[in-house]
This record gives C-alpha cells, structure tokens and sequence, in this order.
C-alpha cells in the first residue's frame, strides 16, 4: 500500500502541467482515483468546467488535506453528480475522508489564511480552496466529526450552462 507521502506527490504531481483549459471533471477524478488510497464513485455524463488549473487545484487541495487526515488506513470517496446552484446548471463534487476530523474549536478557521493543525502546514491549501470556490460564484459546504471524518461538498458552475 502506498504512504500517505507518496500519494500527496502523486496528487501534487497531477496538478504540475496544468493549464487554463476546459476540464472534464469525470475524467479527472477518475486520474485522481488512481493514487492508491482513493475511491471514486463517479456519475456519468459531462463534467465540464471553465479554469482547468483552478478546479485542479480546488479537488488536490481538498485530497491532500484528507490524505494527511488519515492516520493509519482510511479511505477517500469522490462523487460527483449534476446539481443546480442558484437555478443554473452545476457540478456537485463531494470529497469525504475517513480521517481525524475537525474539532469544534477549529472548524470555524478552516478557510483562514495561515490557520493550520498541522506541524508543517502552511494554513493556505483551504483558504485557497474557499477563494477558487468562490472567485467561480460557487459554493463549499464542510461537514465533520471529530474521530469520524470529514465531508466537502463543492458546487460549481458549468461550463456554458450545460
């Protein structure tokens, strides 16, 4: 089985050559799913989004953060479906991990710049998350028990509406 280290440079490593380009998030996921430790549950059909690099980064930076959550064995589910936001077409990428979870303490600065729990964390991977997510006009929920694990559900706007 692969360690939690090498799995977050193979996720770092998918986002390296990234450009600004259409990306099917399908089709992404499905390479994401790859790493070793993540579980793809993904619906069909047309995932396209605008700003290829910027949702690249978005789901790595969701997945690093639930590899490093996961202390031992654990798992990574991704699903994605088509949803609706703000009565527009939409992706709905959900991102659970079976890791540590947040306390209540610090769930309300998960997106602060610099905030982090982590010995050698810079605080910036889901400030970077919230402002991608945001600067997109789509929207991040975070559900988390501390001991269980944790759940982003991310909505984005499709590309061309469709």
């Amino acid at each position: 089985m692969l360690t939690v280290h090498i799995c977050e440079q193979r996720c770092r490593g998918l986002c390296r050559d990234a450009r600004v380009a259409p990306i099917d998030l399908f089709e992404f996921v499905e390479q994401a799913a790859h790493i070793g430790l993540i579980e793809s549950r993904l619906a069909g059909g047309q995932h396209a989004l605008k700003e290829c690099s910027q949702v690249r980064q978005i789901t790595m930076n969701v997945i690093i953060n639930a590899i490093q959550a996961i202390l031992r064995k654990g798992e990574i589910k991704i699903k994605t479906e088509s949803a609706l936001l703000k009565g527009e077409p939409a992706i709905k990428l959900m991102i659970e991990d079976s890791g540590i979870g947040i306390t209540e303490e610090d769930f309300s600065q998960i997106f602060d710049p610099f905030f982090s729990t982590k010995e050698r964390g810079s605080g910036l991977g889901l400030s970077i998350v919230y402002k991608l997510v945001e600067g997109h006009q789509g929207e991040i929920k975070v559900e988390s028990k501390e001991g269980k694990g944790t759940k982003f559900v991310i909505f984005l706007p499709q590309k061309g509406g469709k």
